[in-house]
């Protein structure tokens, strides 16, 4: 996921695979997403193979499911992401441009209940000093990253491996009532977009036919991008028939995104396909939220 905004560009990964912007070659979802096999000679090899990129912008890890092996220690050895002598990767955020941005490990959340609270608590700080109105007339945008997507078009049995719906309500709310303009994950090994939808269902925002220019959401835009890289399990992508009602998209060739802050009141997210570089779906989100 690359991140950018008049400046600065950010390379994000989130346990998904990476691909080598200049071949298009596929690094792989940390080669089967083990970053402790071998005893860490994978993840090793995956990082002398990612140095090329990672050296020269930022590298913002988010864990997921992959990385929980001997509690996250594989991926703690090798990343160290803001706020992490006290938070140890578990969540952390950053300004960027005109954008806030709000990471967290959600399958932290989903499997340690006792650490929920401190998480939400975390969240919840976080996300109301971003939406207060001194924050919003400087950067308008709250984007929201995590491994797992709350919603998918995939239907059960598949659906049950990738989401927890009722996990995270919680946190959903707090998307809702901090004004969360999109939230990225990754976890399918797809591309999907949705519409602003909330507990499963499409909100309203203006001009509801027009799915390329969203005006003033009234909940938060969800996308899964989880098709940068990985061979493993690639899931297919759906006949129109068998999406959700709110979602816009959907892709199974190997593409990453781009989040593009233009200006205060115009956000775009662009997915562009590695073998040739074109743009494959983009939106705009127009809002005012001062």
């Amino acid at each position: 996921m690359c991140i950018r905004d008049r400046i600065v560009s950010f390379f994000f990964q989130a346990e998904d695979g990476i691909r080598d912007f200049c071949l298009s070659r596929g690094l792989g979802d940390v080669y089967k997403r083990q970053l402790y096999l071998e005893n860490g000679k994978t993840g090793d090899d995956y990082m002398q193979k990612a140095q090329k990129f990672a050296a020269q912008i930022p590298y913002m890890a988010i864990a997921g499911n992959h990385e929980i092996f001997r509690n996250y220690t594989y991926l703690n050895l090798r990343f160290k992401m803001p706020l992490y002598d006290q938070f140890q990767n578990v969540y952390y955020s950053f300004n960027l441009g005109l954008v806030h941005y709000v990471c967290f490990n959600i399958q932290y959340f989903h499997q340690v209940f006792e650490a929920r609270e401190g998480i939400l608590s975390w969240l919840r700080e976080d996300l109301q000093r971003a939406n207060s109105n001194e924050s919003r007339s400087q950067r308008p945008w709250i984007v929201a990253i995590a491994h797992k997507p709350f919603f998918t078009s995939l239907k059960a049995p598949k659906a049950d491996t990738h989401t927890d719906y009722g996990n995270f309500t919680q946190i959903e709310d707090l998307y809702l009532e901090f004004s969360v303009d999109m939230y990225l994950s990754g976890h399918v090994h797809f591309y999907e977009r949705m519409l602003p939808v909330f507990r499963n269902q499409s909100r309203g925002y203006e001009d509801f036919n027009q799915t390329y220019i969203i005006k003033n959401a009234q909940a938060t835009v969800h996308i899964i991008d989880g098709i940068s890289g990985t061979d493993h399990e690639i899931t297919q992508e759906l006949d129109k028939s068998e999406w959700n009602e709110y979602t816009a998209a959907m892709s199974s060739k190997f593409g990453f995104g781009i989040v593009d802050a233009i200006n205060k009141t115009h956000l775009k997210f662009s997915q562009t396909l590695s073998q040739n570089f074109t743009q494959e779906d983009s939106f705009y989100l127009s809002l005012i939220h001062i």
